[in-house]
């Protein structure tokens, strides 16, 4: 590879498009040398997502348990992922200097998410979900050896209505960081599928990290407590209302 430095890269902050109302999407990537290089434009479209999504929580996969993950399996932050194909895998790794393709990247760790078929197949489908335990409007990650010359990437949820946005990335072989998020204005939802379409099982390897998510505030009790005096109080001013 006759890479140096890090390849100009594009960052692109979407407004709202056609079809796709009251979602924004932020996404940005960097064409690489090493993956311990720095990813500015990746650093920058997370930066820009942070401000937009607001309070988020991180799955960094510094705390899970190394090697494969069950076809369905709760995260330490309570976040269930499950494989919805029995031919798929997830599987927590650590940095190996060799893998040019998938590596961590959280500050000072070494984990990842690594995404891959577990056998030989044709073209086809394949798909990871993640279910939160309370409903979310953001959703981000960096990917890392993800490329659309092997596939097209998508993330699905359902906000109100069905989405399917693509996780955009440099048309190269070559290696990548790529930052993909949205944040949604719609209904709250609770589960973004990972979904891979055109690709051979056995060149899907994708890796995730630094997960964020950003869930929608549960009442506290005197907010409950205030809106139930102004229900009271605007019942009792309709029913004056009438009276009168």
């Amino acid at each position: 590879m006759h890479l140096r430095g890090i390849f100009a890269a594009v960052f692109v902050l979407v407004l709202p498009l056609p079809g796709l109302a009251g979602v924004m999407q932020y996404y940005g990537f960097d064409v690489k040398a090493s993956p311990w290089q720095p990813a500015p434009n990746s650093t920058q479209a997370a930066a820009a997502f942070a401000a937009e999504a607001g309070l988020l929580r991180t799955i960094t996969f510094e705390e899970e348990l190394l090697g494969m993950i069950p076809g369905t399996s709760v995260l330490g932050d309570g976040t269930v992922l499950t494989s919805v194909q029995p031919t798929q895998g997830a599987i927590v790794e650590q940095v190996d200097q060799s893998d040019m393709y998938n590596w961590n990247t959280t500050p000072g760790g070494k984990n990842y998410l690594r995404l891959a078929a577990l056998e030989h197949s044709t073209f086809g489908r394949t798909y990871f979900r993640f279910v939160f335990s309370r409903p979310i409007r953001a959703f981000g990650a960096y990917f890392t050896g993800i490329t659309n010359e092997l596939g097209v990437h998508y993330l699905t949820f359902d906000d109100g209505a069905a989405q399917r946005l693509g996780v955009r990335t440099q048309p190269t072989l070559d290696p990548q960081i790529s930052f993909f998020g949205f944040v949604s204005t719609g209904i709250p939802f609770t589960s973004v599928t990972f979904e891979t379409v055109g690709t051979p099982a056995t060149d899907f390897i994708v890796g995730m990290d630094d997960i964020r998510y950003s869930a929608v505030p549960e009442p506290s009790a005197p907010a409950l407590l205030l809106a139930g005096v102004l229900m009271l109080a605007a019942g009792r001013v309709c029913g004056l209302v009438r009276r009168g």
